[in-house]
């Protein structure tokens, strides 16, 4: 399968101008009101804006294929999804991890034409044996096991005949309970009050009518909720829903055991992977408590699955020395995170593997899957 895709004659300046975006935060903001105008500080970034555009100079006027042939790039990359979710789900998500389905569709059709889709144990496999894979292949991961990865990703998937991992948080699937940070995005875009107080954030007084003070709060929240254990974070979740008021509550948008066991039955293609037990970030917590994520997930999966999943994926792509050795210890053949580069090879880090957060244009999304990113980007651009 070649990673050269044949591209339509459509006008270079058209196909650059265009965002490629079926529904960007102006969209949800229409259909949901201002509520969600705090997303816009948070995705609005005049740099990345540029270098998206270059990357799509890029792509559209064949540069990136004759630098991939130009310096035989080879290397594998790993798409990292989390939802996939149509308009009714959508709104209780922060945008910036869900993708719509006809986007998505778009994606995987794309894949499916043009570029080598692996599983991601098959991919594994070509490392352990020390091969680099060829540019163009692909790997598809889904983080935290969303009801919609079984609902709309799983059947969009089958039909184009591609594989791909879930990694599952189990503690969330035992109690078929939302995300924290789903349930935080909700109040931010379902609150009644005006005004709100936040001392745990060092804001005593935040007026939710300010898109930029909402989007300070709203980062600050992120961040304090990642660092913290699961009993404080149920704690605060409480306090928050008190002081916000929200006026209606999100539907569950998580996976139970039953929907996870229907998944695998009904899509052999999809893989289970491992997540941590809470989502908790490994490397900001001592050494049992650690341990104590990858026990209870190891033993929920054999309890309602009868496997034990060798692949793992660190929450929040975090990963330390003392965190790899750990999942290590427990028998895991590799793990995502964050790690050197994109393109993976065969003298890549099997237990910190790098992804790419997918994005949602589809010019993007071709020219990061074909081998030329990132090093002509940061060749052109100028940056590490």
């Amino acid at each position: 399968m070649t990673v050269t895709d044949k591209k339509r004659p459509i006008p270079l300046l058209q196909r650059l101008l265009h965002s490629d975006i079926i529904g960007d935060a102006s969209t949800y903001a229409e259909e949901w009101g201002s509520h969600f105008d705090f997303m816009y500080p948070l995705t609005n970034d005049r740099k990345m804006w540029v270098e998206q555009l270059a990357q799509k100079v890029f792509y559209w006027t064949g540069i990136a294929d004759l630098y991939r042939r130009a310096r035989h790039r080879r290397g594998a990359t790993i798409q990292m999804y989390h939802s996939v979710s149509g308009p009714e789900e959508s709104r209780w998500i922060d945008p910036r991890f869900t993708i719509p389905p006809q986007e998505f569709e778009a994606q995987v059709r794309f894949l499916a034409a043009h570029r080598n889709v692996v599983p991601f144990s098959g991919l594994v496999d070509m490392l352990e044996r020390g091969e680099n894979p060829p540019a163009g292949t692909v790997v598809i991961t889904f983080d935290d096991g969303y009801l919609d990865t079984l609902r709309v990703a799983a059947p969009i998937l089958e039909k184009y005949g591609l594989p791909a991992i879930v990694f599952l948080v189990t503690g969330y699937i035992d109690r078929a309970q939302n995300q924290w940070g789903d349930e935080l995005f909700s109040l931010f875009v379902s609150h009644t009050r005006t005004n709100v107080s936040l001392p745990e954030i060092g804001q005593p007084t935040v007026d939710l009518r300010d898109a930029r003070a909402k989007a300070g709060a709203y980062s600050a929240l992120l961040s304090w909720f990642i660092s913290a254990l699961p009993g404080a974070r149920t704690q605060m979740l409480a306090r928050l829903a008190d002081e916000f008021r929200p006026k209606c509550k999100a539907p569950r948008l998580t996976m139970n055991w039953e929907e996870v066991r229907e998944l695998t039955r009904k899509y052999p293609g999809i893989e289970i992977g491992l997540h941590s037990a809470e989502h908790l970030d490994m490397t900001a917590h001592d050494g049992a408590t650690a341990e104590n994520e990858l026990e209870e997930c190891l033993r929920a999966t054999h309890r309602e699955l009868g496997i034990r999943p060798e692949h793992f994926a660190f929450p929040y792509n975090r990963v330390s020395p003392t965190a790899r050795a750990l999942v290590r210890q427990y028998g895991f053949r590799s793990a995502v995170a964050s790690g050197e580069g994109v393109l993976i090879s065969g003298k890549s880090d099997r237990l910190a593997l790098p992804r790419m957060e997918t994005c949602r244009s589809i010019s993007l999304f071709r020219f990061r899957t074909g081998g030329a990113y990132p090093g002509l980007s940061r060749a052109m651009l100028r940056y590490s």
